[in-house]
């Protein structure tokens, strides 16, 4: 109902394969998204730790003070970890849309419009 409301024109936030992606979910399929919360965005605690995203609660033991350019090189390992627990068992949708507009052949981030210099 959802997907062709948005394909009515109807204003809906997600991208239609949200929607695909969440029939799946619901079904009890899995491999059907690879989220990548940790490598393109981040989560920081009330205390300043950085979490990998605001579903898990633990954080991945480093201070937002203590980032740099090599962070994601350094927490590489637990955040793939992680990834590979939860990637099955959860459809969060600000990180489905931020892989999926990443992704977009379209997308100003693919096209490099955003660049941390």
């Amino acid at each position: 109902m959802v997907i062709e409301k948005k394909k009515e024109g109807y204003a809906v936030s997600e991208p239609v394969e949200f929607y695909e992606a969440m029939k799946k979910w619901v079904r009890g399929e899995k491999d059907f998204w690879k989220c990548d919360a940790g490598r393109h965005h981040l989560t920081i605690n009330n205390n300043g730790k950085v979490m990998q995203c605001a579903l898990l609660t633990d954080d991945l033991g480093l201070h937002f003070s203590e980032l740099d350019r090599d962070y994601a090189e350094k927490l590489q390992r637990q955040v793939d970890e992680n990834l590979a627990r939860c990637n099955d068992n959860c459809l969060a949708a600000a990180y489905f849309c931020g892989q999926h507009y990443r992704k977009h052949p379209t997308s100003l981030f693919k096209q490099g419009f955003l660049t941390i210099s």
